[in-house]
């Protein structure tokens, strides 16, 4: 019988390890194909079982020790952690991609969205390894110099693929244009307010010494002056990130839960986007008098949690060399009329609750406390609120941009932010 459930434990011994190989080259076979969600969770579940095998084998081996299951138990485990933590340094392929980065923030990298007013009915969105849209940083030469895009949805842009988003177009433009050799990232997340672009710049881009961090923010914060959902979101991802991370420096396994848990992320979803229809959307009433209203919520508004968040970021960004390039926040609504529906762009109901004019309103307080930041600091500003047209050529909703109007903004901050990049040294 005993010698029965050594032979067990010998199969199990090297079945773990055997299973483990054929992860490995099921890896890299399949690659990085869209879509392949069933074959990356096949991979998880193969990684993981050499460790199981390999605990199994050292548990049936030690049986000899008799009735002391907790001694037993506790070998097993030190003999598969010890092994496992051997043969993930002697596998280059899965050293090379757990080691690369010690830090993640968990994404979903496919979403499928149900408005066909909006684009496509199918979009994909990728995010790399850091939890972000762009290239990876694997090979990445000393002399690039990295720069991170951080903001709301407007630089997500989450409802077009990845690589449409006008950060990417801005980092295609580079490629071909510049003559310094620059690596670029749109870290910008969906929600986020001042509050969360502060945490994702102090807490973990600046983990990646980048030499430039474009920060465009004022659309998302509450008028409480308070963390939004989004926000504590990336907070937890945050701490959960940070939990790990001193283990994550010794321990191969700690990196490889973390590189199969981001590579199983993969998922696919509905999601409605928001949409304006500029030509029969509804207009209010009596704006003088939803003004004067205006002016009374105004007063309640926290602008100064929005401008502490601005000081603290560019503080940052001081501190650990980085070049901060403020943006402001442009939108499709205010004063004016819609050259293609004929709209007016004041009285417009926003979704039924703020007109136009009020939504402008607010968002140039925040404006301003950008422009007199960029100023306060003497960092550079792009006006970005003033050099797009109020057009739905270029915006889907209120702050949204087409694809039309992705490629106008992104030729329009190239412009801008190319000799900053160049000025640089």
């Amino acid at each position: 019988m005993k010698k029965g459930i050594k032979i067990l434990g010998v199969i199990c011994l090297f079945a773990g390890p055997i299973v483990y190989i054929m992860a490995v080259l099921a890896d890299m076979t399949i690659g990085d194909k869209d879509g392949i969600v069933f074959y990356r969770k096949l991979w998880q579940v193969l990684g993981i079982a050499q460790f199981i095998g390999l605990y199994i084998g050292s548990f049936l081996l030690l049986n000899g020790l008799g009735r002391k299951r907790m001694l037993q138990s506790t070998l097993g485990l030190l003999v598969a952690i010890g092994i496992s933590e051997i043969t993930l340094r002697f596998n280059n392929k899965l050293y090379n991609a757990i080691s690369e980065d010690d830090h993640f923030i968990l994404n979903d990298t496919v979403q499928i969205h149900n408005n066909p007013a909006v684009h496509d009915s199918i979009v994909i969105q990728k995010y790399n390894r850091i939890g972000f849209k762009g290239p990876n940083l694997f090979d990445l030469p000393a002399n690039y110099s990295k720069l991170f895009f951080i903001g709301n949805s407007v630089s997500a842009c989450g409802y077009l693929n990845t690589g449409e988003d006008w950060p990417l177009l801005i980092f295609n433009s580079a490629l071909e244009d510049t003559s310094q050799k620059i690596w670029m990232n749109n870290a910008a997340m969906v929600g986020h307010s001042s509050h969360g672009n502060l945490a994702l710049l102090k807490k973990y881009l600046v983990n990646y010494k980048p030499k430039f961090v474009v920060i465009m923010a004022g659309f998302t914060e509450q008028e409480n002056g308070e963390p939004n959902y989004f926000d504590e979101k990336t907070f937890s991802s945050l701490r959960k990130s940070e939990a790990l991370e001193g283990i994550s420096k010794y321990s191969y396994l700690v990196k490889l839960y973390q590189y199969l848990k981001f590579r199983s992320k993969s998922e696919t979803f509905l999601s409605n986007t928001d949409y304006i229809d500029f030509e029969n959307a509804k207009h209010a009433d009596n704006t003088e008098k939803r003004l004067k209203s205006l002016e009374n919520q105004k007063s309640k508004i926290k602008f100064s949690s929005f401008a502490n968040n601005l000081d603290e970021i560019l503080k940052v960004c001081a501190t650990n060399n980085i070049q901060a390039v403020l943006m402001t926040h442009p939108t499709m609504v205010g004063k004016g009329f819609d050259d293609v529906t004929g709209a007016n762009l004041e009285t417009i109901l926003i979704y039924n609750r703020n007109t136009g004019k009020e939504m402008q309103t607010i968002l140039e307080e925040y404006n301003d406390i950008t422009r007199d930041k960029a100023a306060e600091f003497n960092v550079p500003l792009i006006d970005l609120y003033h050099k797009v047209p109020r057009s739905s050529k270029y915006y889907f909703d209120h702050e949204h941009f087409t694809k039309e109007g992705c490629h106008l903004v992104a030729d329009t901050v190239w412009k801008y932010l190319k000799p900053i990049i160049n000025g640089v040294k």
